[in-house]
């Protein structure tokens, strides 16, 4: 069984030539097609299934990474990026073998989605795409794969992960460091560098988080997070300010000689307890560290022993995030 991870190849490099490739594997040519003059490649095998040049170039361009023009060229890239492609290959034959589908209207969603967020229309999305070299029909296609990725791994790993009370407390006494004093109180921060500017723009974010919009859309990149502090630690304005708020109220605004600021209070920690604000946010810590776990051995463990996979080409196995 072939470790997807080490690279070795075990077959030779199978060139197929115009005036052959119909005796060897029908296959639409991608390169010149002058005799002598290198049609396509077969890049690898997966359970006996070629995965040629072509499909692999195919699949680096929906990626966003156009293959060059030359059929060499191609090549080189291809053995660049192996590792990346052949794991996507290896995800879609899961896909499949799970049947996961996506259909049309959920792309089409997913589109619109990431239009709106970017403040663009799907027409202006559309020729954002196409500037930047990329065809908005390979665009759809890489949506597609996206969203069978997600499905996927969804059922194949995310499904699989639970975060119990007794991990959390099991975190806590390897981290008695993290454990907030008795006392303390969670502080979330606003603050913007002092100008006429920016003086009517906290102004107007305490208005709107008064109104109940959420800090992290109003401050933008004004907003930290203190995290708990003991209030009688900081310094005397501060503490004064926060001592006169109740649970998730906001400050006035804070004027001191370099800055304007706005403080937001959540509750305390009383008796040695644990707010449930601070728990969610180690489950969360807790389960996404468990799903990188869990997203690895996968990967690297049971895709592997699923597939056969043999390399037909010599190449470096492709660094960084797989491109599925």
């Amino acid at each position: 069984m072939f470790d997807i991870w080490r690279y070795r190849s075990r077959l030779c490099c199978v060139m197929f030539f115009y005036f052959a490739v119909i005796s060897v594997i029908p296959v639409v040519p991608v390169a010149a097609e002058e005799r002598g003059q290198l049609v396509d490649v077969l890049v690898a095998t997966i359970d006996g299934e070629p995965l040629l040049l072509s499909e692999a170039s195919m699949l680096l361009a929906q990626q966003g990474l156009a293959p060059e023009v030359g059929s060499e060229a191609r090549l080189s890239q291809v053995k660049a990026h192996l590792r990346d492609v052949v794991l996507a290959r290896l995800l879609e034959k899961e896909a499949e073998r799970f049947e996961i589908t996506v259909n049309e209207s959920m792309v089409e969603r997913y589109i619109e989605e990431v239009a709106r967020q970017g403040g663009l229309t799907v027409e202006a999305l559309k020729s954002d795409i196409t500037a930047r070299g990329l065809k908005f029909e390979d665009y759809q296609k890489q949506v597609k794969r996206e969203l069978l990725r997600i499905s996927l791994l969804n059922k194949t790993v995310r499904e699989k992960i639970s975060i119990v009370e007794e991990d959390i407390d099991t975190y806590f006494r390897r981290h008695p460091e993290l454990r907030p004093d008795d006392g303390a109180v969670f502080v979330r921060q606003i603050l913007l560098p002092k100008s006429e500017d920016n003086l009517r723009r906290i102004m107007s974010m305490r208005k709107r988080l008064l109104k109940g919009e959420a800090w992290q859309v109003v401050a933008d990149r004004g907003y930290h997070e203190l995290g708990y502090v003991v209030v009688e630690d900081l310094r005397q304005d501060l503490a004064g300010n926060l001592k006169k708020l109740k649970a998730d109220e906001v400050s006035e605004v804070i004027d001191d000689e370099s800055s304007y600021m706005l403080l937001i209070r959540s509750r305390s920690v009383k008796d040695g307890g644990l707010s449930e604000e601070l728990r969610n946010r180690i489950r969360s810590e807790l389960y996404e560290d468990k799903y990188q776990r869990e997203l690895a051995r996968y990967l690297g463990e049971e895709l592997p022993r699923r597939y056969e996979v043999d390399l037909a080409i010599d190449g470096q196995a492709g660094v960084g995030a797989p491109l599925l």
